[in-house]
């Protein structure tokens, strides 16, 4: 990619203030039920502490971030601070061939051709993945880049875990529900790929689901349709039964081996009613750990998982993950954890490492001809004040593992311009001021970013360049 490529202009916005009260109403709640739904102690401040306080003060960060109020004002910067010399993949493996990627780049190349092909791909993080603005705008354009609607994949409802979560659908319940999350050291609720488990015992429990397209979300977003919907959850004889709230005709299948209720539909749909019943005297509870909603049409399947707060380790607490990757077998898997991990004294390189291997090792049992991309720490501050040394060293490690596992690596600490650049960012009106997090326009072109090393990077495999590429 030529660095002297200008990036298209970005609408400009006014973003609320954060107002750090909230963090102090937030911690107070630590005598209550904030992760499991249980009184508790407030927790002493060890390391496992302060990943979840920094959990809930990124909650309100990014929930208070969707809170942008449109402007006609528009950035001619060309934001000369980002290294698009930097913005591509690249490979550290011995073995392209049997890396995931030449089946990856090929099957990319069968949807551009209109072929009947689907791909999937999992991008699991924390909070940069969990507001799903980064990996919404990378699923948008490779919509438009395959021109076909793809499915919407799997997601998680995180307004019953009373967090923020993706623009692009709508959650609406009734009932008490409570919830379990990764980030927890504690918890001894089952959770999956979600990173979340939210569980209720009220007989009158209620969740709908609305896939919402560009006229209903808060930025251009293109609207999916599902035909089937998989209903992941606790699947034994103590669990209520999970049912449709519609008089739209469907059918239902259920797996206790993978734990899931199926609907399909003879129509597209946009809309997922559900009703928990409890029909026999021994069950009690309710525990959802994920909803996948697909249909038959190819293209991409772009499905983000992020859990605020989550290190790497978090998601090595998910007992139900390599089942859930089995049934679900991506062609792609994108990490972007670390932040969480590298942000604390002392950052452990040697157990951050070892945790990645632990969590590839259960991808690759999983998901065996799943491609694995890295992608790098974005710049931070530690207390928004002291650069984050320990960024480099996270990338460093992540070379290492690219080495180790045949993977690539998306270096987005240099494409953003190195150790110190988020305040360039943040002068650039595209980050947040607590120095860790970006705003809406910043995430978004982050996903434009990374999307233009995936698709630079098919296009060098096969040597050609797209004729309607979607560019900066």
């Amino acid at each position: 990619m030529p660095e002297n490529r200008q990036p298209r202009p970005v609408e400009s916005s006014r973003i609320r203030v954060f107002k750090p009260q909230l963090v102090l109403l937030a911690l107070c709640a630590l005598n209550l039920s904030f992760l499991c739904g249980q009184e508790r102690k407030a927790p002493s401040l060890d390391l496992d502490s302060l990943h979840v306080l920094d959990a809930i003060a990124d909650s309100l960060i990014a929930a208070d971030s969707l809170a942008i109020e449109p402007s006609s004002a528009r950035i001619d910067s060309i934001y000369p601070f980002i290294r698009y010399a930097e913005n591509q993949l690249r490979f550290y493996g011995k073995d392209y061939e049997r890396s995931g990627y030449a089946e990856f780049f090929k099957a990319m190349d069968e949807v551009r051709q209109g072929k009947n092909r689907k791909i999937k791909i999992l991008h699991i993080g924390g909070s940069h993945v969990q507001a799903d603005v980064w990996s919404g705008e990378t699923r948008r354009l490779l919509r438009e880049w395959s021109r076909v609607e793809g499915e919407r994949g799997f997601v998680f409802p995180q307004k019953l875990a009373r967090s923020n979560g993706s623009p692009n659908f709508l959650v609406s319940y009734a009932g008490r529900w409570s919830h379990c999350k990764n980030i927890s050291p504690t918890t001894r609720e089952p959770i999956g790929l979600a990173g979340v488990t939210a569980s209720t015992s009220d007989t009158l429990a209620r969740l709908v689901i609305t896939l919402v397209g560009e006229n209903h979300a808060e930025f251009p977003y293109p609207q999916y349709r599902f035909t089937r919907a998989k209903i992941f959850h606790q699947a034994d004889s103590a669990s209520f039964e999970v049912s449709l709230d519609t008089s739209v005709a469907h059918q239902k299948l259920t797996s206790a081996e993978w734990g899931y209720a199926e609907f399909s539909f003879q129509e597209p749909q946009t809309r997922l009613p559900l009703r928990i019943r409890k029909t026999a005297p021994h069950q009690v509870r309710f525990a959802l750990h994920g909803i996948s909603l697909e249909n038959e049409a190819p293209g991409f399947n772009y499905s983000a998982v992020g859990v605020n707060g989550a290190t790497v380790g978090a998601f090595l607490r998910c007992s139900l993950l390599e089942r859930h990757l089995r049934l679900f077998q991506p062609d792609l898997v994108i990490f972007s954890l670390g932040v969480n991990d590298s942000r604390y004294v002392p950052f452990i390189a040697q157990t951050y490492e070892k945790n990645y291997d632990a969590l590839i090792a259960i991808i690759k049992a999983a998901a065996p001809n799943a491609a694995i991309l890295f992608t790098t720490n974005s710049d931070n501050f530690r207390r928004r004040w002291r650069v984050n040394a320990n960024t480099p060293i996270a990338r460093d490690v992540l070379i290492r593992l690219a080495k180790r596992h045949n993977a690539a690596v998306w270096d987005l600490f240099n494409v953003m311009g190195g150790l110190g650049s988020f305040k360039l960012w943040r002068d650039a009106n595209l980050a947040r001021r607590d120095r860790v997090h970006f705003n809406r326009q910043g995430y978004r072109l982050i996903g434009k970013l990374m999307f233009e090393a995936i698709i630079d990077s098919y296009e060098t495999r096969f040597g050609a360049r797209s004729a309607k590429r979607s560019r900066f």
